[in-house]
């Protein structure tokens, strides 16, 4: 060997020698175990630790029964189900398995005539083990812990194949344990719990280009239920219907940006305005309603809009408008437009014949007439969840009851 040669080797060693001190002595173990577990024959595995007398040493032997093979482990490390593993001649004990699935991920693979390593990706077995009490989550090769996971999985994440490993071979590059991640998520998505939906590796996770569609699917129901819509900037109206009829409204900070391009992409959520829409037949953007001309109205609409000007008068203080169509495509019953059009006065309330129908408006059916005649009235002062919304139906019902003991000719339609 040339001087040369020589001096190479004797930084290399050192260097060698400075990185199993840096990573403590367990490491050792790690190596032994996984070299006699990847051998093909091997059924048993032996660890002995026993100290050197009059020295701070101790002698480790890892001994297997393959012919051919070598030796590695401690309490952290996963054997292999088919190998029986001992320590001090105390048989390590397994993890429970929570889930095993076939996944496609990198690794390093050997060349058969070189053996220089060279980048792959493989199909292999990802197992998903639950940690024991005390334990953290840890992303494990082939049984052996790499590196401690800290975004909130609630389990170890064992890599059935070799994982392309820093030279310290403590730990894996964040693409790596990206692309691990989605693979995990787009297994367990649907079965997470909501408080495991909400861990930061799912959120950051999300919007990772290997995560499918039903796995963003699958966080968002997991995390908000089945009913849930985005919060709408362009609807407020239509955020406050989403929540009275149950939705979630989720807010724009819950998700990172490209995390909200895959729940576009996926379809997994949609805006407010979208699925609750308010009614909005006059703004900007809008559809215009086809109106009922007057001279088409039934005589029972003529005095229904009597009464309900009436009404409005003297329960609310208003003087509205009333109006009617008879749009099959508009799904509201009714709806309070404000002074966006001409001649509304102080507003506006549209009915819809279509929906109502026409016994709707006959004189004994006021009951259901003043309840939708209040609802709609209080939209004066508010939408449906302001404070200032619920004090005007108060409000309004009160003065309802004082005109219906003072007038009760009012709601026998007697003008």
């Amino acid at each position: 060997m040339s001087r040369a040669a020589q001096q190479w080797f004797a930084v290399d060693k050192q260097g060698l020698a400075d990185l199993v001190a840096s990573k403590g002595k367990v490491f050792i173990l790690h190596e032994l175990l996984q070299n006699a577990w990847d051998c093909p024959a091997v059924k048993t595995v032996d660890v002995l630790l026993s100290p050197v007398r009059g020295a701070p040493l101790v002698d480790l032997t890892v001994m297997d029964d393959d012919p051919d093979g070598f030796s590695e482990a401690i309490k952290m490390v996963m054997p292999p189900d088919r190998v029986e593993t001992f320590v001090n001649g105390e048989k390590l004990g397994w993890h429970k398995t929570a889930d095993l699935f076939q996944a496609e991920l990198p690794t390093v693979l050997a060349d058969a005539d070189t053996g220089i390593l060279r980048d792959a990706t493989r199909s292999c077995i990802v197992r998903l083990w639950e940690p024991r009490e005390g334990e953290e989550p840890h992303l494990y090769e082939m049984g052996i812990p790499v590196v401690e996971l800290s975004g909130g999985e609630p389990w170890h994440i064992d890599v059935c194949q070799k994982v392309p490993l820093s030279m310290e071979r403590d730990n894996v590059t964040p693409l790596y344990l990206r692309r691990l991640r989605a693979v995990v998520l787009n297994r367990v998505a649907s079965s997470l719990s909501p408080a495991q939906a909400k861990a930061p590796w799912v959120t950051s996770t999300l919007g990772s280009p290997w995560v499918d569609d039903q796995a963003v699917k699958g966080v968002i129901a997991s995390r908000f239920g089945s009913k849930a819509v985005i919060a709408d900037p362009s609807d407020r109206e239509g955020e406050h219907m989403a929540v009275a009829q149950g939705y979630t409204v989720v807010p724009g900070g819950a998700f990172p940006a490209e995390a909200w391009t895959r729940i576009r992409e996926a379809d997994a959520l949609k805006p407010a305005g979208q699925v609750t829409p308010s009614p909005k037949p006059f703004s900007p953007g809008g559809t215009p309603l086809e109106m009922i001309k007057l001279e088409d109205w039934s005589p029972d609409m003529e005095a229904f809009a009597v009464f309900a000007r009436r009404f409005a008068r003297q329960a609310a203080g208003l003087d509205i408008g009333i109006s009617f169509t008879a749009d099959v495509g508009w799904k509201f019953q009714a709806a309070y437009v404000g002074r966006e059009t001409e001649g509304a006065g102080e507003g506006q309330i549209i009915f819809n014949a279509s929906r109502l129908g026409p016994s709707w408006f006959d004189q004994a059916n006021w009951p259901p007439q003043v309840e939708l005649l209040i609802h709609e009235l209080g939209h004066h002062w508010g939408q449906h969840l302001d404070s200032s919304y619920h004090e005007a139906l108060c409000r309004i019902g009160r003065e309802a009851v004082g005109l219906a003991l003072a007038q009760p000719e009012l709601f026998r339609r007697i003008a």
